[in-house]
Parts: structure tokens; sequence; C-alpha cells
């Protein structure tokens, strides 16, 4: 295997979540974080334009975060009754299928999975992509 180059990209958000299937600390009470995610492509070869990737490619990633979890609530999809609430508030959410709860796990691997839908046609591998909860803790996702 040749030489890697690694590009990364942080973006961040504000979303509000809690945690349900039996948790009882203090994150089963919906309450919100200022999120960041860093999304890190690799390469061993440059394009044309000698880089990896151009910044401008991650784009369509912070449009999918705005459009799915800036500003909304994440649920587990068996939380129904907050749900019920939110919908009849007409308050902005996004389920996380399965009956995962929307940790910061459960969002880099759901985040990996759109990066790699979104750079299916460049020359780029998706190689890890973390959740930051806070400035201090985040969970990370890589094959």
């Amino acid at each position: 295997m040749g030489t890697m180059f690694k590009v990364t990209k942080r973006i961040e958000w504000d979303s509000a979540h809690r945690l349900v299937k039996g948790y009882d600390g203090l994150c089963a009470n919906n309450h919100g974080h200022h999120y960041a995610a860093e999304i890190t492509v690799q390469s061993e070869v440059f394009n044309q334009y000698d880089f990896v990737i151009d910044f401008k490619m991650f784009k369509e990633i912070k449009k999918w975060i705005d459009e799915k979890w800036d500003h909304a609530t994440l649920l587990n999809d068996e939380d129904d009754n907050f749900r019920t609430f939110l919908e009849d508030n007409k308050q902005r959410l996004n389920l996380f299928v399965t009956g995962k709860n929307p940790t910061a796990e459960n969002m880099a691997k759901r985040l990996h999975d759109v990066a790699c839908h979104i750079f299916a046609d460049c020359e780029v591998k998706v190689v890890c992509v973390k959740v930051f909860e806070t400035p201090t803790s985040w969970a990370e996702y890589s094959e």
C-alpha cells in the first residue's frame, strides 16, 4: 500500500436528544448539545487539481445535517410518547430506526453511511467519522 493522504472536515450544529430503553441517567431527559463532527477521507493519489478532495464536496454532508439534525430532536423510533408530543406541537424531529438511541456512537455510524453515499463517485475512502457531544467527549466510527 502506498502513501495515504487524509483530509478532515469539521461540521457543527445543534440538536436535542434523550435516551430511552430503560436508561435511568440524566440523559433520559430531553437535552441539547452543540455537536460537531469530523469526517476524514483518504486517498493514495491526488486528483487533477493536486488535492485529495475539494473541501466544497463536504457541503453536501453539511446540507444533510442541516436538513435532518440541525435544531431537531433526535429520538429512538420507539420513543412513542415524546414523538407524539413533538409532532402534536409541530416540532422538528428525526427518528433513529430499529430501536437505537441517538447516541454519539449511532450518530457517527449514520453520518459515516451518509458520507460514503455522498462520496461514492469520488476517488476517496471515508475512513473515520467522529461525533462530539461536547468539546471533550466524542464517539468515533471507522471501518
